[in-house]
């Protein structure tokens, strides 16, 4: 099955030359006990998050849209895109109602979480390298998740190893996340119907990043 990354189109005629798209109102209380910025990767909130925004200047509404507010991976994705996904099969997702000044239409955050990715990843048939901030210093292999965190302890914070392919067994979701690198990737099915649909705002480019073994 082939997969597509999905992400924010960024700088287009349909979105504008802003990014991100919306930005959070001067009043907003990121202390506050439903903040946002208390959205966890690797768990659903307990709370219902506060997700309020408003339009940047020269950004336009569109079905997904841009936004660095919340950290952990998802989209800001219009009703229309919502109802969408909903008709495949997602990895455990949810999804929080979402306001953003100035639009009559409704909009959420789906919030995928997908602990299990990392038993997924083939180590052994994935590409790593080492890198400090943008400097390539060359190859590594790693066997498995355990000799992956072993060998980053070795190197410390200023280097790091990324993936490049991420080689993984067929998850069988139409919407998954990239266990390592947080992307967020879809089926061809999936691909097909956003398309078809006319989806706006939307970026949708083969996996390159991730390789995926059926």
């Amino acid at each position: 099955m082939n997969y597509f990354n999905l992400k924010p189109a960024v700088d287009t005629e349909e979105t504008g030359n802003q990014f991100p798209a919306v930005e959070t109102p001067e009043d907003y209380d990121f202390k506050s006990a439903n903040s946002a910025h208390r959205i966890k990767t690797e768990e659903f909130p307990k709370f219902v998050p506060d997700l309020r925004f408003k339009l940047a200047p020269e950004a336009k509404f569109t079905d997904i849209i841009g936004q660095a507010t919340i950290s952990v991976p998802g989209l800001l994705i219009s009703k229309k895109v919502k109802e969408i996904l909903e008709k495949y099969d997602l990895v455990p997702s949810k999804f929080y109602s979402a306001e953003i000044a100035g639009s009559k239409a409704d909009y959420f955050w789906i919030h995928p979480i997908w602990k299990e990715g990392i038993e997924f990843v083939n180590y052994q048939k994935s590409e790593w390298r080492i890198k400090e901030f943008s400097h390539d210093l060359g190859s590594i292999e790693l066997l498995d998740r355990k000799d992956h965190l072993i060998k980053q302890g070795e190197l410390g914070f200023m280097k790091m190893i990324y993936g490049n392919p991420i080689v993984i067994s067929n998850p069988n979701f139409d919407l998954f996340v990239d266990p390592l690198n947080f992307g967020i990737y879809v089926s061809q099915q999936l691909a097909n119907d956003l398309q078809s649909s006319e989806v706006s705002g939307m970026e949708l480019k083969p996996a390159s990043k991730v390789v995926v073994e059926n």
